[in-house]
């Protein structure tokens, strides 16, 4: 009797942890987004007519991502895949470019003109992927998902472009909207300090100085000296607050914090910022327009 009910114990528990195999909606288009950033989009201009799925979910790190089977089976039922690009999706490249062969897969932000763009890496000429941080920069790469939809599925071109000028109606209002709050930051404060450097495009948008800690991938953690440099940089310029990421642990910049203090330094650590992911429904971060105007809220209230 016991074994018997070992073995019940058992199957039950496999049986619990296996997941629904993934269903494709009928008569609907299948969109699978790298990003929730660009899922969002997808959902903004396809509605009812698409089926949007999104390999990261809300505080997912791109840069570490690591596809799983899941991932391969949903890519490989997919009508369009969309990506960011520019290097972001590190380790799904492989995977992408495999998949590329028998699907149709879009790059959305490298229809961008090259001097749109900031370089990470100057001497490779490797952009820097995280464009999404200007609002304006977005709203072309928004029209370019809407074209990309509709030439895969031009059946429904007079839906998705109803749908697509709605959505970058808002996008211009967004972008006006973060101009203002910005614009409420004193002259002496605008210097906005990060775990990662994102929020280059950002800072570039609506005129604030960014300084990451760490680079624009999170693959290489800071070192000891990285740590001090930036310990003196907020010293020496009198920052007022530091801001953690969503998608980043927060260690590295509670040493910073800490460095600070052991100085007689007292600096605010503040945050979450949404920078490479969604947040959730509850804070109204769980879409492209909420988290961005979360993110200049908490910048503009905690640097006045």
């Amino acid at each position: 009797m016991k074994l018997m009910a070992t073995i019940t114990v058992i199957i039950l528990a496999l049986l619990m942890g296996c997941k629904e195999p993934f269903q494709k909606e009928p008569g609907k288009l299948l969109v699978v987004s790298t990003t929730g950033i660009i899922g969002d989009v997808v959902g903004q201009i396809g509605g009812s007519l698409i089926q949007s799925e999104s390999l990261m979910g809300p505080g997912v790190d791109p840069h570490l991502y690591k596809p799983s089977q899941g991932d391969i089976n949903l890519l490989m039922k997919a009508d369009l895949i969309i990506y960011n690009g520019y290097h972001l999706e590190g380790k799904l490249s492989g995977l992408l470019k495999k998949v590329s062969r028998t699907k149709e897969v879009y790059a959305a932000a490298e229809l961008l003109h090259f001097n749109e763009l900031i370089l990470s890496d100057h001497e490779k000429n490797i952009p820097d992927p995280h464009i999404w941080l200007d609002v304006n920069l977005w709203i072309k790469v928004v029209q370019g998902i809407a074209d990309k939809i509709i030439t895969t599925d031009p059946d429904n071109e007079t839906v998705y472009q109803a749908n697509a000028q709605e959505y970058l109606a808002a996008l211009r209002h967004l972008d006006e909207e973060l101009q203002t709050l910005a614009s409420q930051i004193p002259a002496t404060n605008r210097v906005l300090v990060t775990a990662h450097d994102a929020f280059q495009y950002f800072g570039r948008a609506y005129d604030l100085e960014v300084r990451g800690v760490q680079g624009i991938s999170t693959l290489a953690e800071p070192g000891i000296r990285d740590i001090s440099t930036m310990v003196e940089f907020i010293i020496q310029n009198e920052i007022k607050a530091v801001f953690l990421e969503a998608s980043i642990p927060d260690k590295i910049l509670r040493s910073i914090v800490a460095g600070c203090r052991a100085r007689g330094y007292m600096v605010k650590l503040d945050g979450n910022l949404y920078s490479d992911s969604l947040g959730s429904r509850i804070e109204g971060t769980d879409t492209y327009i909420g988290m961005m105007q979360h993110n200049m809220k908490l910048i503009s209230q905690t640097l006045q």
